[in-house]
């Protein structure tokens, strides 16, 4: 009994982690998709890349009968795309982050690049450790690859057959 409520406890932490993360990436992008559609289109754009995200995902990592190459190219396109989103939200919203700049001597650039970088460092980073939260209770979760005693054997007579024509 304490072994599943510590396996239930382990999968409701990466499955909140996951949705926290993915809903805050979420929203960020939605003010990127609002240059170009409103409303309810840059909602469901949002949602639907974070989801094509998460099923590209578990796609690569469950799934044996797909294209693995189509499914990584969604994968990289819409992960670079959500980087690219949330970045965008975190620049037009940056507001007194000279500390930042400061902290990581900054001060001699350019203030339009130190905008830039620090989009890029706390907008960027969302997306990824969305789908880290979501490859970890994949890799959790996967059940254990059991070998076959038969298949064993087999191979090790193999091997000493190979060794003993190589003799």
């Amino acid at each position: 009994m304490k072994d599943k409520l510590v396996h239930l406890g382990i999968i409701s932490i990466f499955v909140s982690l996951y949705f926290l993360v993915a809903t805050i990436s979420m929203i960020n992008s939605v003010a990127f998709f609002d240059l170009s559609h409103s409303g309810l289109m840059s909602w469901s754009l949002a949602i639907g890349f974070e989801l094509g995200a998460a099923a590209s995902l578990a796609a690569i990592i469950i799934l044996d009968k797909t294209n693995k190459t189509m499914v990584w190219g969604l994968f990289l396109l819409l992960t670079a795309f959500q980087m690219m989103a949330n970045s965008y939200h975190a620049f037009v919203n940056l507001e007194d982050y000279m500390g930042w700049i400061e902290l990581f001597g900054l001060e001699e650039e350019e203030p339009i690049f130190q905008k830039r970088i620090l989009s890029v460092v706390s907008g960027a980073v969302l997306p990824l450790v969305a789908l880290g939260f979501i490859k970890s209770l994949t890799d959790y979760i996967r059940p254990e690859e059991t070998v076959n005693e038969e298949e064993v054997f087999t191979e090790l007579d193999r091997k000493e057959t190979s060794e003993n024509t190589a003799e």
